[in-house]
């Protein structure tokens, strides 16, 4: 019974560390979201966040995605697993850095129940383009 039990109890650990591995490292690597481009100032940001929320009080994320060099992100779903493709409907956006350095993000785009960057998406757009002045 104790070899049982031991036995029993290896297998579980393998199989959650193994589920756990599955998960995705960067953001970046999950393919087939909307995709979309981000400039702040004129000048596309590397490693920022855009967090979309649902249009409801209190704001829910239900997306984000991460920009690369060229300010260019995917959304994928809230839980880093899969990608997200957004459905028409009205998104409030919030943006943080999530670089080594952080970038000033102006406070006008970093809290979701105050945003600025409110979006009616018709779900008919090729990307979703960002602009922060």
């Amino acid at each position: 019974m104790n070899r049982l039990c031991v036995l029993l109890s290896v297998l579980l650990i393998a199989v959650v560390a193994g589920c756990a591995a599955e998960g995705v490292g960067n953001p970046r690597d999950v393919a087939g979201g909307t995709a979309g481009t981000l400039t702040i100032g004129g000048v596309a940001r590397p490693d920022v966040q855009v967090n979309v929320f649902a249009d409801a009080t209190p704001p829910k994320r239900i997306c984000y995605g991460v920009t690369d060099a060229q300010g260019a992100f995917t959304f994928i779903a809230d839980d880093g697993k899969k990608s997200l493709r957004l459905v028409a409907g009205k998104y409030r956006i919030a943006l943080e850095s999530v670089a080594a350095d952080p970038i000033p993000i102006p406070p006008t785009v970093s809290d979701p129940a105050k945003t600025t960057l409110v979006k009616d998406w018709t779900g008919s757009e090729s990307k979703l383009e960002l602009v922060v002045p």
